[in-house]
């Protein structure tokens, strides 16, 4: 490969033409012009010829690299982009200005500074688009929102946005079912009350789906999808996505799914009262009268055992139930409106409303008589007692019967032998416990369901001694 070195020797030379002659004519490669600096006397220096080129010789007066962009903005909006443009390259064929870089000029006859000297593409005033952006951004927006409310491109948006990212001064944050992928909001006010207590800017289906809901009432996701002519499975996709921005609560009991409208989904901006509304699904028929009650009860009490439920049913065809009554809890923890509570080791499990089990509580009680509060607990401990008869009935008939075989076990050593200490009990039993401190726990709950009676302590170990409760 050849090299050429040509030499001019003009007073004007427009460089930029030149390489694409070259360029286009000759398909030269690689081109490097190096033009000299020119001794610039009162007489053959290049002047300014109009205002324009004189503000912009004003602005390089520093001797200072400048970027096109600093220069236009400087002198908005007192002089159009167009002129400033056009003075621009008059100013470079004249050999008034030189340029540094791609954008970056220097006036002809000032040294050529470093790279790192250049200064950031934004040095100069802010635009007003940038600085009427920033201000929506004081509250998270939509990309969408920029676009129509700023009047610029989705080009526009999308280079601004990123820009403005890189700098640090606003943060992105990815949402679902509104009308952009993405929120934005400025540095200084992503705080997570800002993102969490906003009103989405959903799209135009989900602003139908929450006008369709009437306050307090539930609705069956099939009724949904019929009003909004949306396909079932998308309905699902569109509530689940209103719920996570607490619009709405969803939830699924046995083969059918329910929704239901928040106080937050009520003052939504796009919440239309006037919109068609969806049919009112009947809990009560939907439920069944035990789920409901089950429910109701948990609302009353606040917390529960599944036998305290069950004695607590104020139908009694329903009451001993307890096979029944443990899937239903367990249905209803399924359907997230109830939820287990931490109980000491050993206990059985005790169940409380969750915030949806609380909400579909609230409705239950348009549909469902209220319950008399000591009536409640006056069955619940009915109950306790009567399943304690029972117990000891059976233990003292048949000598069996407690509530498993190691308790069996237990009242057996016991009817056989008389008084035992818990040693001795272990040693007397027939099945005996894996974990031989578990059989503390069952002496416990013997006793506590007034099957054995503990006499005292005795011996140096101050062991207790236990008998079968007679009276």
């Amino acid at each position: 490969m050849h090299k050429y070195r040509l030499e001019f020797s003009s007073e004007t030379l427009n460089e930029a033409r030149l390489r694409d002659v070259l360029e286009r004519e000759f398909k030269i490669a690689s081109i490097l012009i190096v033009r000299d600096t020119p001794v610039l006397t009162t007489t053959s220096a290049p002047k300014a010829t109009s205002d324009t080129q004189k503000a912009v010789v004003s602005l390089l007066s520093d001797g200072k690299p400048w970027r096109r962009k600093a220069i236009l903005l400087s002198l908005m909006p007192a002089v159009p982009q167009a002129e400033v443009a056009n003075a621009i390259v008059r100013m470079l064929a004249n050999g008034l200005m030189k340029k540094v870089q791609h954008g970056v000029y220097l006036l002809n006859g000032v040294e050529q500074t470093e790279s790192t000297q250049i200064p950031r593409l934004n040095r100069g005033p802010e635009s007003p688009t940038v600085l009427k952006a920033m201000d929506l951004l004081s509250s998270p927006r939509s990309a969408s929102f920029l676009r129509i409310e700023l009047g610029v491109t989705r080009q526009r948006v999308d280079q601004m946005t990123k820009k403005l990212m890189a700098e640090g001064r606003i943060r992105r944050f990815p949402v679902s079912g509104e009308q952009g992928a993405f929120i934005y909001v400025r540095t200084e006010n992503a705080g997570k009350e800002t993102i969490l207590l906003r009103a989405p800017n959903l799209h135009e289906t989900r602003g139908r789906i929450i006008s369709t809901f009437l306050p307090e009432t539930l609705a069956r996701f099939d009724d949904i999808a019929s009003l909004v002519r949306v396909a079932g499975h998308q309905v699902k996709t569109y509530l689940q996505q209103l719920s996570t921005q607490g619009l709405v609560i969803t939830f699924k009991l046995g083969n059918r799914s329910y929704a239901a409208i928040t106080p937050r989904g009520l003052d939504h901006p796009q919440y239309d009262r006037d919109a068609v509304k969806v049919t009112t699904a009947d809990p009560l028929r939907d439920f069944g009268r035990l789920r409901a009650r089950f429910i109701q009860i948990l609302d009353v009490l606040g917390e529960a055992k599944t036998i305290d439920l069950t004695y607590g049913l104020p139908f009694k065809k329903d009451i001993g139930r307890a096979n029944g009554s443990g899937q239903v809890v367990q249905r209803l923890t399924q359907s997230g409106l109830i939820q287990k509570i931490s109980v000491e080791s050993g206990r059985h499990s005790g169940y409380r409303l969750t915030k949806k089990g609380e909400f579909v509580a609230a409705v239950l009680k348009k549909h469902i008589p209220e319950i008399d509060v000591s009536a409640l607990h006056e069955r619940i401990r009915m109950g306790h007692e009567g399943r304690i008869r029972e117990i000891r009935q059976r233990v003292l008939s048949k000598g069996r019967g407690a509530a498993s075989t190691t308790q069996d076990s237990i009242i057996g050593a016991l009817k056989a032998f008389g008084p035992l200490s818990t040693s001795e009990i272990q040693e007397k039993m027939d099945t005996k416990f894996t974990n031989p401190k578990s059989i503390n726990l069952a002496l416990r709950t013997l006793e506590r369901r007034s099957v054995i009676v503990c006499l005292g302590v005795a011996g140096r170990g101050r062991a207790k001694t236990w008998a079968i409760k007679t009276e």
